[in-house]
Formats: structure tokens, sequence, C-alpha cells
């Protein structure tokens, strides 16, 4: 039998989900939530982050981390880390040249890009990802204007086995039918405006976005609280903004604070 075919009770819990989805009162930001845990649910996912990314290729992907689930503080700083780190590069290189060159969207599971020695490598990223306790993962991007896109990165803890076909396809197909909800939220301006900040402060800006205090940033990155407000005068001088909860703002909501 082919182990991507999906059976009818996966559909129906899918119809189920997104039947959910469309019908819930509140924000984007709850509906993604609720989308997002009902889809690890469906295929055992563990941890799940929702970003806005710019793609170009030949360059490691820039993105701001708009939503998170599954994860506790520790191990989300170490994953902020290791996505941001150069040597991650070689990981998704094929994955983002991909994208960057089309209008469609899609999904992939790890064992379709990722090369297959960096499983067992002394690479620092794949020992910031160990450190994160994460191993297998799922990785989709969606096309929004201004070549920016929606990007959604599903994860499973080190002791779980590699996501397969099945499952793949059960989040393809779900992340496809929500185009209205990869828009909302993404600024349209912010995407390009990730492209200058180099990896340490995309890390940095990344937990400022979550609502951590420079302390806490400070504290998780293994940086000095000088460094770490160096870091966020940087950044706020960067997005134009005087505050932390203006820069969450600004990321979340748009400039006016009218999406």
């Amino acid at each position: 039998m082919d182990s991507s075919l999906i059976s009818e009770p996966d559909v129906r819990q899918m119809v189920r989900l997104l039947g959910e989805v469309a019908g819930m009162r509140g924000g984007h930001q709850e509906k993604k939530r609720h989308l997002m845990d009902g889809l690890c649910r469906l295929i055992g996912a563990d941890a799940w982050a929702w970003s806005l990314l710019h793609l170009q290729a030949d360059l490691a992907p820039r993105q701001l981390v708009v939503l998170n689930g599954g994860f506790d503080e520790d191990r989300l700083a170490k994953w902020a880390t290791a996505i941001e780190h150069p040597q991650m590069k070689p990981v998704t290189g094929n994955l983002v040249a991909e994208a960057a060159a089309g209008t469609q969207g899609f999904t992939r599971k790890d064992l379709d890009f990722v090369p297959e020695g960096w499983w067992d490598s002394d690479d620092r990223a794949f020992q910031l990802w160990t450190a994160a306790g994460l191993r297998s993962f799922l990785l989709s991007a969606w096309p929004l204007p201004e070549g920016r896109f929606s990007g959604i990165g599903i994860y499973r803890n080190q002791d779980r086995p590699h996501f397969d076909a099945r499952e793949c396809r059960i989040a393809h197909i779900l992340l496809s039918e929500i185009p209205w909800l990869h828009r909302e939220g993404m600024n349209e301006d912010e995407g390009q405006a990730l492209v200058p900040l180099q990896p340490r402060h995309r890390t940095v800006l990344n937990l400022l976005v979550q609502g951590w205090s420079r302390r806490k940033v400070a504290e998780h990155l293994g940086l000095t609280l000088n460094t770490t407000h160096g870091y966020v005068k940087q950044i706020f001088q960067h997005f134009d903004v005087h505050t932390q909860p203006e820069l969450i703002s600004r990321l979340t909501q748009g400039n006016g604070g009218d999406r």
C-alpha cells in the first residue's frame, strides 16, 4: 500500500479541523494556533513555528517567527539560534532555491532535501539542533505578495521517527486550503526589512517578538546584558521603533496597528 495515501478517517479529521478554523471567532493568531495544534495532533508532531519569510536563492532564509507552539523557553532559544546559524544554509539551500524560483506553495519532509551526512555531523548548526531536542521536520512555504512567504516548520523530538509521505501530504493539503490565513498578519514591508539584519540580530528579534525580556534573551543566548542592550538598540533603530511593545505591534499588526 502506498504510504502516502490518505484514509477516509484522515479526510474526515482534516475537514473537521478546517471547518473549526473557518468558523472560529477571534483573530488570525487564534485561528493559526488552533489549526497548527490540530495538525500536530493529526500527524504526531511535537512543535511548530509560523514565520514570515524572505527567501532569495544563494542566501540563508530570513525569517520572523510570528507564532509557535510546543516549545519551552530553553528549546525556543536553541531552535532560534540553530535556524539562523550559517551552517544551516547547506541544509535548506535547495529548498530556498525551489521556493524563490516558483509560484506555488509546497511542503517537504526533511528526508527529501537534508544532506544525509548532516544527521551525524559535527556541524555547529546540527549541534544546536540536537541541543533543542529536535530531529525530524517538515517545512512548508507559501508565496505572498512582494516576494514574501508564509513559512511553517513542523517538528518532532529526537526520539521520534522521521515524518513519512502520508503525514507530509496531510500537512500540505491542510496548509493549501487556507490562503486567506497565510496572508493575515503578514506585513507587506517587513519581509524585505529582515534582509540587512545579521543572524544574531534576527535571533534576538525573534525572541523579542515572543515577548521575552532583554535579561531573558541574554541568559538564554549566553550574552551579556550590555551586549543584548546593544542588539536591541540596533533592532529598534532598524525598524524605527522605540519600545518592545511598539516593535511587536509593528511586526504583527502593521505600522498603523490596523491589520
